[in-house]
């Protein structure tokens, strides 16, 4: 995710700019979540968008794949009659439990020196996106005019970016920020053309939040919150939480990372009948398959069954099956973003709502966080990738993975290193795993994002191709002959292993021999996961010079350059 900011004076729009981003403001609000999708065949829409990310009639020639795709989406909006809903905040039903791209406002909060505001903002797609524009404004609706105004430069093959602007109130505040994207995938899908608006939520009511500690005291400090999947007693103790996915088993994890208080402000009290109310939404980053956003409580959930409030304070659990059945994956880090919001009282009068947020998406605040919002870390998700009956190599001999103890020694490859087991996982797996068979007749099945050794290295079973070099235990790199997906569904297994001889203190490499295979571990897993990340997002093998040119200038303007007709090297 990329941030940024801007520091300099903030340009006024001219008037026609300036009403047809109210007019969009009052439409967006009108919908559930406050986020529409801009209607290019509407001439308001369309200046809105045009102004934003090229400008006025003579910068077009700055920014030729922008205007090009803002022609192009004219063209699908005329078509298709209007713009479909794909993002998840746009609809008006959306689906539970099912990750989706979304463009969303986090935070719009005064600070507590009372005249900055802050908002920030993230979009998240399921599949990389060609290219991304995005722009965040903080309008104040007295004057009708931005305070702050933030257009990063445009990013290219991403799967989530992060947005974050600050502004000074001159003025008693009324404040709206509108977050505004344009989207264009990868897949060749009509462009995305969106905006997110929220209005000032006036977080002085709340004085502190504070998040029962999701870190168990068992547990070294550290900066996730770690989670297995179907632990038995003797591997529990190794997690933050555990619990039984897919089974009626207990499941401590569920609600706990989101439990809390929250203390108001002198002079504040909750209203009679607060009607506490919010969501609750996961993000997914980290991830091989993509980002995106699913609701896990859908949005104004009433709260109130899980509140214990006393007036000027409230403490909030929730019961356990909060997460059972969100999608997520194993070794993804998922961001938590919990949202509440109530009635007040001020002196005993009506005040307007307060709000509360939770969540363990990165901070783009400039100085200290507003008081209603209380961090977490995120969650890492962890359990098995081998099918039992997969046959790891011991120095007794070979054992079926799911026979393998903690204690145990397994043979870490060619080297014939003794490695001890420290840990093993196991989970259940209903996604295909990857069986792929070697040109001396060794197989073996692993789910996709377990690590095999190759010529170039480790890599992730679901980048394995025929005709790739696999090492196997007796020190051959054997030709595959096949690899293929085939249907799965039910229990696999892990190891962590580290060097039996405390000398060799070189982790870098910690693998193990399974069914004839030079395999990585568990950790290994989550680092080469990492790596293949990084190598598929990369930007695009070829990136027309038109949208080159846009990028470049997207940078001058960011940092209040003259634009140019000539690329240089500014943008590189």
């Amino acid at each position: 995710m990329t941030t940024a900011t801007r520091h300099r004076p903030v340009p006024k729009l001219d008037s026609k700019h300036a009403k047809a981003l109210r007019r969009i403001i009052d439409e967006a609000q009108q919908t559930r979540f406050g986020t529409l999708s801009l209607d290019t065949r509407k001439p308001h829409h369309l200046l809105h968008l045009t102004q934003t990310f090229v400008g006025p009639k003579k910068a077009a020639p700055y920014f030729p794949y922008t205007q090009r795709v803002l022609e192009q989406v004219t063209v699908d909006h005329k078509l298709d009659d209007g713009p479909r809903a794909t993002t998840l905040f746009e609809m008006a039903d959306p689906p539970v439990n099912t990750f989706m791209a979304a463009a969303k406002i986090l935070y719009c909060n005064v600070l507590a020196d009372g005249v900055t505001v802050a908002v920030g903002g993230v979009i998240t797609m399921l599949q990389k996106a060609y290219s991304v524009s995005v722009n965040l404004v903080i309008m104040d609706m007295n004057t009708n005019q931005p305070i702050a105004n933030v257009t990063p430069p445009i990013s290219i093959s991403q799967y989530s970016q992060q947005v974050a602007a600050q502004g000074t109130l001159t003025q008693p505040p009324n404040i709206s920020a509108v977050l505004t994207c344009v989207i264009t995938p990868v897949s060749g899908a009509s462009s995305i053309t969106l905006v997110d608006t929220c209005l000032y939520q006036g977080v002085e009511s709340v004085q502190s939040v504070h998040v029962t500690d999701p870190v168990s005291r068992f547990q070294p400090p550290r900066s996730y919150i770690k989670i297995g999947l179907n632990r038995n007693s003797s591997q529990q103790p190794d997690c933050d939480y555990w619990y039984q996915y897919g089974t009626s088993g207990p499941q401590p994890i569920v609600g706990v990372a989101v439990n809390g208080t929250a203390t108001l402000a002198s002079g504040f009290s909750t209203a009679a009948s607060p009607g506490f109310n919010g969501y609750l939404y996961l993000y997914r980053r980290d991830s091989l398959i993509g980002g995106g956003a699913c609701i896990i409580f859908a949005p104004a959930t009433d709260f109130t069954q899980y509140i214990t409030n006393q007036q000027t304070a409230f403490t909030w659990g929730f019961p356990t099956n909060t997460f059972q059945g969100a999608p997520w994956d194993q070794n993804q880090t998922i961001d938590l973003d919990f949202f509440m919001q109530f009635s007040l009282l001020q002196g005993g009068t009506p005040s307007g709502t307060g709000s509360v947020r939770v969540t363990s998406i990165p901070s783009t605040y400039v100085g200290n966080a507003p008081p209603n919002v209380g961090p977490i870390p995120p969650l890492t998700f962890v359990w098995g990738c081998l099918p039992a009956g997969t046959l790891v190599t011991t120095q007794d001999g070979d054992v079926p993975i799911e026979l393998i103890t903690d204690g145990m020694n397994v043979i870490s490859g060619p080297e014939r290193r003794l490695m001890k087991v420290v840990r093993t996982w196991k989970g259940w797996e209903r996604n295909p795993l990857i069986h792929i068979t070697d040109e001396r007749g060794l197989t073996i099945r692993l789910t996709s994002e377990h690590p095999v050794m190759t010529d170039t290295g480790m890599r992730l079973a679901s980048e394995l191709t025929v005709g790739a070099a696999v090492l196997t235990g007796d020190g051959f790199l054997a030709r595959l002959l096949k690899v293929e997906r085939v249907d799965f569904d039910g229990l696999v297994y892990n190891l962590d292993v580290e060097p039996v001889d405390p000398f060799e203190d070189d982790e870098s490499i910690t693998t193990f021999i399974a069914s004839g295979f030079v395999v990585g571990d568990n950790r290994m897993q989550g680092e080469c996961s990492r790596l293949a990340l990084q190598r598929i997002i990369g930007e695009p093998s070829t990136v027309p010079s038109e949208l080159t040119l846009d990028v470049e200038n997207s940078v001058r303007r960011a940092a209040g350059l003259p634009l140019t007709l000539q690329l240089t090297a500014v943008a590189g």
